[in-house]
């Protein structure tokens, strides 16, 4: 997965190597308090997230800050920007409760799905920019409090893996509002990592699957929940092109646990149709797929049913074929 590839090339000169996180000098209840009489109530509950979605302005998509959950008092933003930094919220549902199977859907996306970006494009290296939060944060009074920085990665890879990576390190975002002002009473060391970036040498990095045999070995279609990571790791190391992308739709469709949730606004504001899969565990599974070309745009996975905060996001923010490293 990226996030296991992240970790083990950052491991040599992550800052935090090896250093615990120390622990609070208050009492979480305290140092709420002590938030709140420096800087307002800052923890109160966000309204309960409604039907009705909205765009992000211009600067928020440039800073790469999240659109699309709605309240049904006042719209906001999916990232809620607060005095401090930025707080994750849920991404809203079309279809919110009682979703139908998402069999259907997904097989009518596989049979009108269009041409993607990179399928009339030629180059030698794949390109992608990918947006990732929640895979290295920093927890606090048993997971009460959570923070995670934003890792934006730019890679470029040939065939046999050869290639260039730039990873750069966006401010870090909050679970929710009382994760805020918990950590902005704390430093930790999530505020000492550094941007970095190098170069691949050849190794043997396997071609992309075809067939419906090969495609659901990979996604390890036997175990429904084990789909969503395995496919977004497709399209993050791929330019996947239409014909697979279609089968891809078909095999999800072949699943039982997976539903449809309607067209959505993923964290960057762009528009996509929604399926969830809900495992007998206490989260969900969110992916977004473009409704033009079939490609996946984003996926998620949310605590507590989904109604409760979101635990990790991964944007795939472009995909391209190119004949440089630049």
């Amino acid at each position: 997965m990226l996030s296991e590839r992240t970790r083990a090339l950052l491991a040599p000169a992550d800052p935090a190597r090896g250093r615990p996180v120390p622990p609070p000098l208050l009492a979480a209840h305290d140092l709420i308090v002590k938030a709140e009489q420096e800087a307002g109530d800052t923890t109160r509950r966000a309204p309960r997230v409604g039907r009705r979605l909205v765009l992000a302005s211009a600067a928020a998509l440039a800073a790469a800050t999240a659109v699309a959950a709605v309240h049904r008092d006042h719209d906001a933003p999916a990232t809620l920007p607060t005095g401090g930094g930025l707080v994750v919220r849920p991404v809203a549902y079309a279809i919110p409760d009682h979703p139908p199977a998402a069999a259907n859907h997904l097989r009518e996306l596989a049979d009108r799905i269009g041409d993607a970006p990179w399928d009339t494009e030629t180059g030698l290296y794949t390109f992608h920019h990918v947006q990732e939060w929640g895979t290295f944060g920093a927890g606090a009074e048993d997971g009460r409090y959570y923070k995670a920085a934003v890792d934006d990665h730019y890679n470029w890879f040939a065939a046999d893996g050869a290639g260039r990576w730039v990873w750069k390190h966006l401010p870090a975002q909050y679970r929710d509002e009382a994760s805020r002002a918990y950590f902005e009473a704390h430093h930790d060391f999530l505020d000492q990592r550094a941007d970095s970036q190098g170069n691949s040498a050849p190794w043997n990095r396997p071609p992309l699957p075809t067939g419906t045999a090969a495609l659901s070995s990979v996604l390890d279609v036997a175990e429904p929940s084990n789909v969503p990571d395995r496919l977004t790791k497709l399209y993050t190391d791929y330019a996947v092109p239409r014909a697979t992308r279609a089968q891809l739709l078909r095999l999800l469709a072949g699943l039982s646990g997976y539903t449809w949730r309607g067209p959505v606004l993923d964290r960057a504001g762009r528009a996509g149709v929604a399926v969830t899969y809900q495992p007998p565990y206490d989260y969900q599974e969110l992916l977004i797929f473009d409704p033009g070309t079939g490609a996946l745009l984003a996926h998620e996975t949310l605590s507590e049913q989904g109604t409760a905060s979101v635990s990790r996001y991964v944007l795939i923010l472009e995909t391209r074929l190119t004949a440089t490293t630049r």
